[in-house]
């Protein structure tokens, strides 16, 4: 099939060219079973081989029982004794000296955590309108917002700053 000239039929019809393709190999599989090379009846892939092979892989798989598994050594054959901790106050003695939890100035973690200023909030929700709002002026095309935008966001900034330098 390797020749260049067999790639496609002389007068178009490729059902009749395929049928003599299949009928050219078909040949060629009985001369060579003819000739005494591989055939489909060899001892190789007759039931009991085929069976023989089975067996060996299943005996290969198998799990093995807990005398055929190698002997190991533990890690640590002596364990160690935990150190007791001493207590000296009581659980419900620490939680009844412990901040309370919903405390505004206490964490999760029981620091204290400063309170952000008002003007903080308000400068950069300004600015953040200010950003969103050059956005929409620069997507939309309408120039008589972008001024007004910008100095929005800039006095958000500024605002934010001052705040944040005054605590």
């Amino acid at each position: 099939m390797t020749d260049p000239t067999r790639l496609e039929p002389k007068n178009g019809d490729f059902v009749a060219y395929l049928d003599k393709l299949q009928q050219e190999s078909l040949e060629e599989l009985r001369r060579s079973a003819g000739s005494g090379a591989a055939s489909v009846s060899a001892p190789e892939a007759s039931p009991s081989s085929v069976r023989e092979m089975a067996a060996e892989v299943f005996r290969q798989i198998k799990p093995k029982t807990a005398e055929e598994l190698p002997r190991h050594e533990p890690l640590n054959p002596q364990p160690q004794p935990r150190p007791q901790l001493s207590r000296s106050r009581s659980v419900a003695d620490e939680f009844r000296n412990a901040p309370a939890a919903g405390s505004a100035r206490t964490g999760s973690t029981g620091t204290a955590r400063k309170k952000q200023p008002f003007l903080v909030f308000i400068g950069n929700v300004l600015m953040m309108a200010g950003v969103m709002a050059f956005v929409v002026a620069a997507n939309e095309d309408i120039e008589m917002l972008a001024p007004p935008s910008v100095f929005l966001a800039f006095a958000g900034f500024i605002l934010s700053a001052f705040a944040s330098k005054r605590r």
